[in-house]
């Protein structure tokens, strides 16, 4: 069944089809957008798929996107979807038309959209850096991955446009895996479950041993994180794969009843680790493998439960530029 939500002045409905999941302005009706709603699932449960194929007009779009993500990112990463979408509009509005369709941002627009902001200047009247560029264009394959989620456009117009290659930046410090099989191999106990768990985690030392019991969920495999002060838009859920879940339920057949944590010190109270380089590292190492993996910047920022999402940039060096 799909739905119906309120979004500014106006009501989307939002539905699946195809495997993929598709949102439409139903206006400011809320019984007209139920009965649009209802229109749609008699059509597709008749077989006339053609009535979910649903060009938008972009600033419709942009406008609904920016709503989206503010109810699943800290502040801080919606002013930069919101930044890059200003900024993004502004050109469009200038090259297409103010009332343009989100079908018609092609390729050659993207192109063109490049070719300016290698040429623009910032606020200091300086040209504006190659990084700035390529977090913009990270961002916006994001934002057009969502158009395609919604059914709005079958291909992401970003995605045939250069990054820009930089070849001076920092590259993180990380583990090889001669490293890797080295460090768990010299360590045991606790210190070998952790630190396994750290590089096929990616997360913090403090995440990891404040993780209680009630934050595992077996049924799901994900450890389910949580911070303090209690933030929804911060919760996330870790996947836990065959190696995890493995050293995970080992732990929990040699629980011990009475304490709610993982991870416990001799003492049968929470363990504490304190070594933010050896984090770093950590975190370093599994970000450098997920995106040899294939997962994008942006996937990851959402993976390592950065508030900004600017912060995946030091990873950009991992990836091949594309």
């Amino acid at each position: 069944m799909g739905t119906i939500r309120r979004i500014g002045d106006d009501y989307y409905i939002e539905f699946d089809a195809r495997g993929l999941k598709y949102q439409r302005n139903g206006g400011k009706d809320k019984k007209a957008a139920a009965r649009l709603l209802k229109e749609i699932e008699d059509k597709i449960q008749k077989g006339e798929m053609s009535i979910v194929v649903c060009d938008v007009k972009a600033s419709d779009f942009f406008k609904n996107f920016l709503e989206f993500i503010k109810n699943d990112n800290d502040p801080r990463t919606s002013a930069r979807y919101e930044s890059v979408v200003q900024h993004f509009q502004g050109f469009i509005q200038t090259e297409l038309s103010p009332v343009c369709q989100l079908s018609q941002i092609t390729p050659s627009v993207i192109e063109g959209y490049r070719a300016v902001l290698l040429k623009s200047t910032g606020k200091t009247g300086r040209t504006v850096k190659p990084k700035i560029i390529n977090f913009t264009f990270y961002l916006l394959r994001d934002i057009f991955d969502h158009a395609i989620n919604f059914g709005h456009i079958n291909d992401n117009p970003t995605l045939h446009t250069q990054l820009i290659e930089i070849s001076d930046q920092n590259v993180p410090q990380t583990l090889s895996d001669k490293d890797v099989q080295k460090l768990l191999k010299d360590s045991s106990g606790s210190i070998k479950n952790i630190s396994e768990l750290l590089l096929r985690t990616g997360m913090r030392f403090g995440e990891l041993t404040g993780l209680k019991w009630t934050n595992v969920d077996f049924k799901n495999n994900c450890l389910k994180i949580e911070v303090l002060p209690d933030d929804p838009r911060r919760r996330r859920q870790v996947p836990m794969d065959n190696e995890v879940l493995s050293i995970i339920s080992r732990l929990h057949d040699q629980k011990d009843a009475r304490c709610e944590y993982v991870f416990i010190n001799v003492a049968g109270e929470r363990s504490e680790i304190n070594s933010y380089s050896m984090q770093c590292v950590f975190q370093n190492t599994f970000a450098k493998n997920m995106l040899e993996k294939g997962i994008s910047l942006v996937g990851l920022h959402k993976v390592l439960g950065f508030r900004d999402i600017a912060r995946v940039m030091r990873y950009e060096g991992f990836t091949k530029n594309s």
